[in-house]
C-alpha cells in the first residue's frame, strides 16, 4: 500500500522474490502503472481489499495522517484484516502512530508491526534495505519471508513502536552529520 518511489521499488523486490503483489495507492493510476510494469499482480480498489487478500500487508506511506487514513475507516486495512495476518508499516512515523492502532488489530486476531526502513530507492529495488522491526516476535515470524525479500537485514528492535523510535534516532544522527558537513 503506497506505490510512490519507495513503495514501488519494494513491490519490485517482492515480485522478484516470487511474492504475489496486490497493490493499492490513493491515486489508482499509480498502482495500475506499477502492476503493468511488474507484469504480474493486481490492483485493489481499497486498503480493505488488500487486507482481505493478503496474509502480510506492507504499507509505505507519507506520514502519520496517511497511515491513520489507510488503516482506519470502513475501507481501511483494519476493516479487512483477518485473524493470523500481519500488517507491517514501513513509513517513517512516530511510535505512537501504530501504537494507537494496536488494539484494533488485536481485536481481530491480526498482528501489527512497525517496520521502518533504512536505505534508498535503489536498495529497495534490489531487496537490500535494512528493516528495524517493532512488535511481537510471533508476528515477525509470519511476516519475515516478505520482509526478507525487501532487506538484507531485518532487526527485531523490541515492542511495537521500537522500530519507529530507532528509525527516528538514526535519522537524527544522519541529519546531525549532514549539518556538520554542511
Amino acid at each position: 500500500l503506497g506505490t510512490g518511489r519507495m513503495g514501488s521499488a519494494m513491490a519490485e523486490a517482492l515480485t522478484a522474490a516470487g511474492h504475489e503483489v496486490v497493490a493499492w495507492n490513493r491515486t489508482s493510476d499509480a498502482a495500475e502503472t506499477l502492476v503493468a510494469r511488474l507484469g504480474r499482480g493486481r490492483v485493489a480498489g481499497t486498503p480493505r481489499e488488500v487486507a482481505a487478500a493478503a496474509d502480510v500487508c506492507v504499507s509505505m506511506l507519507a506520514d502519520g495522517p496517511a497511515v491513520r487514513a489507510v488503516y482506519g475507516g470502513p475501507d481501511g486495512l483494519l476493516a479487512g484484516v483477518h485473524p493470523g495476518s500481519v500488517l507491517c508499516d514501513a513509513s517513517t512515523v512516530p511510535p505512537s502512530t501504530l501504537q494507537a492502532l494496536a488494539s484494533q488489530a488485536e481485536h481481530v486476531g491480526a498482528g501489527l508491526l512497525d517496520t521502518p526502513v533504512s536505505g534508498s530507492v535503489a536498495l529497495a529495488s534490489s531487496g537490500t534495505l535494512t528493516i528495524m522491526v517493532g512488535g511481537e516476535a510471533e508476528h515477525l515470524a509470519i511476516a519475515r519471508p516478505a520482509l526478507e525479500a525487501l532487506a538484507s537485514s531485518v532487526i527485531h528492535i523490541g515492542p511495537l513502536g521500537a522500530g519507529s523510535a530507532m528509525k527516528l534516532a538514526v535519522n537524527t544522527v544522519i541529519f546531525g552529520l549532514n549539518q556538520s558537513l554542511a
